[in-house]
C-alpha cells in the first residue's frame, strides 16, 4: 500500500495541516477540524482569510518558513479554537 503525503494528514491522530506556497490549504486531518471547528471545504482556502486577525509575527514567520528558514520558540505556539482570542 503506497501511502501519500495527503493521506498521511488527512488520516494523522494530531491537528495538522498542508499549505501551498500562498498559504492556501491542501490538506487537512480530520482531529485539525475537530479541534478548530472548521469543516473540510477549507481546501483551497486561505489561511489569513480564515483567521485574519493573526499577528504579522506569524504571518512573518510563515514567510520565512516558506523561504527556508527555520525558527524555533520556547513557547507553545498554538491556534485556540474557532472564535478564541489569536495571542502573538
Amino acid at each position: 500500500m503506497i501511502l501519500t503525503l495527503q493521506s498521511f494528514i488527512e488520516n494523522s491522530i494530531i491537528p495538522m495541516a498542508m499549505f501551498d506556497w500562498d498559504m492556501r490549504y491542501l490538506a487537512v486531518s480530520q482531529s485539525w477540524i475537530d479541534t478548530y471547528e472548521e469543516t473540510d471545504d477549507v481546501i483551497g482556502k486561505s489561511h489569513y482569510d480564515l483567521i485574519p486577525d493573526l499577528p504579522e509575527k506569524w504571518k512573518a514567520a510563515h514567510r520565512d518558513g516558506l523561504n527556508g528558514k527555520t525558527s524555533h520558540s520556547d513557547q507553545e505556539a498554538d491556534l485556540p479554537p474557532k472564535g478564541g482570542p489569536v495571542e502573538c
